[in-house]
């Protein structure tokens, strides 16, 4: 049962990234425009840090485990 479980949390997850996805993006933009009026970019893990920040949030509420 414990299986099953994780599994309809696996399908909720992977429903919720399609349907926040481009919510993800529009906040990454956001954070980077601030970044490159401030201190300016770096490099490419300066575009990168903010892409995931929805998907984390949407794991930790459902659960799920955080590794690769």
């Amino acid at each position: 049962m414990e299986g099953c479980t994780k599994c309809f949390k696996y399908c909720i997850f992977g429903c919720a990234l399609f349907v926040v996805g481009c919510c993800d993006g529009i906040y990454n933009c956001v954070q980077i425009a601030q970044l490159a009026c401030s201190t300016g970019i770096k490099g490419y893990a300066d575009l990168t840090k903010n892409t995931e920040f929805i998907a984390n949030k949407i794991k930790e509420a459902l659960g799920l485990e955080t590794g690769n």
